[in-house]
């Protein structure tokens, strides 16, 4: 049995480790809220340092590809030779690709750093994909590659930005291209559901994507490296912006595929419905 004092001296002890496991607590709290913090900041110097760099970058490659199309298309004369022609020729589709993938960068950090803002007017869902269909027709005839379209005849009306959606459909569908062989087939079907929304789904018999990297694809910058796709590099940004720009214009964008089987992209958009 023990006397008063040991009791004392017991409630102390344990009253003192009480104390301690709240301060080690409350050290590893603001811990935490620093590193958060600090990941923050750091993200966001990143952001802005991406969006200067950009804007940087596309000043003398907007000369570069005005330049190159004067000389390509020999619009003060003929270069005279057919090999300058032929660079010419090279460097304006080398500039507006880089371009392209500059514009991606740009996007992506504008959304990180929340200052993506999106002009609001209706948009004919329709024929912008229409549009979209026809500017990756050629890609699709160079590989043999058949387009099969399922397109509602009804108009489809959402209030949203339609550069941005039309950016959306075209790197999907630029994307089943790039990763659909010689010979396959790429499907599109667009239509509303039983609750008015839009619903257009990009199917493809591409390389696929195991679904342990499904994740790593839907992530800024990262690329999944494998055989099938070492001649494909890019940013890895296709993908990912695609979802965020979805996403800001209230829709969802669901992916599904297979390794060696394909590719299945649908997005989802509240039809007549402001942004």
């Amino acid at each position: 049995e023990l006397s008063v004092s040991e009791w004392a001296v017991n409630d102390n002890a344990f009253v003192t480790r009480i104390i301690r496991n709240i301060t080690e607590q409350k050290d590893a709290q603001n811990q935490m809220i620093l590193a958060r913090d600090e990941a923050e900041r750091a993200n966001r110097a990143k952001s802005e340092f991406l969006s200067a760099m950009s804007h940087d970058l596309r000043t003398p490659l907007n000369s570069i590809l005005g330049f190159s199309e004067i000389i390509a298309n020999q619009s003060f004369g003929a270069v005279g030779n057919d090999r300058y022609l032929e660079y010419a020729k090279d460097i304006h589709g080398s500039g507006a690709h880089l371009l392209e993938l500059i514009n991606d960068v740009l996007d992506i950090s504008k959304i990180e750093a929340g200052q993506m803002f999106l002009s609001s007017q209706e948009v004919d869902l329709i024929r912008m994909i229409e549009s979209c269909l026809r500017m990756i027709k050629e890609q699709a005839f160079r590989k043999s590659i058949e387009l099969n379209t399922c397109l509602d005849d009804s108009s489809l009306i959402m209030i949203g930005d339609e550069r941005v959606l039309r950016q959306v459909v075209l790197n999907i569908l630029t994307n089943s291209v790039k990763f659909t062989p010689v010979g396959g087939t790429i499907e599109i079907t667009f239509a509303s559901d039983a609750e008015d929304c839009a619903v257009l789904q990009i199917s493809d018999t591409g390389i696929g994507i195991a679904a342990s990297d499904i994740p790593k694809v839907m992530e800024p910058f990262e690329q999944v490296t494998s055989v099938d796709t070492r001649d494909h590099q890019g940013t890895g940004l296709g993908l990912p912006l695609s979802k965020k720009l979805t996403e800001l214009h209230g829709g969802t964008f669901e992916l599904e595929s297979e390794l060696g089987v394909g590719t299945v992209i649908r997005l989802t958009f509240p039809a007549k419905t402001k942004i």
